[in-house]
């Protein structure tokens, strides 16, 4: 996913909404992974960039923050990964 793909992908969705089908997307990433990593980015701005009265919005949720902490992931949140066990 590049950059714009992801910003596109972050104004499809509400941050921290309550439902999971709020995450739903055209992208077909599944609901709870979307929710998943958005939750992260989420709680990532509050810690890097917090406000102070929680219900305005964080002028912080940019195209460049959020590629950031894309970029600052070791994996690539949107690949399930099928870890088998050998035996």
């Amino acid at each position: 996913m590049n950059k714009q793909e992801l910003w596109n992908l972050r104004c499809e969705i509400v941050l921290d909404a309550l439902y999971t089908k709020c995450y739903s997307n055209t992208y077909n990433i599944c609901e709870c992974i979307c929710q998943r990593f958005f939750d992260g980015y989420s709680a990532w701005l509050q810690v890097n960039f917090p406000v102070k009265i929680f219900y305005m919005e964080n002028k912080n949720d940019t195209i460049d923050n959020l590629w950031n902490y894309y970029c600052s992931l070791e994996f690539n949140p949107f690949i399930n990964v099928s870890r088998k066990t050998k035996e």
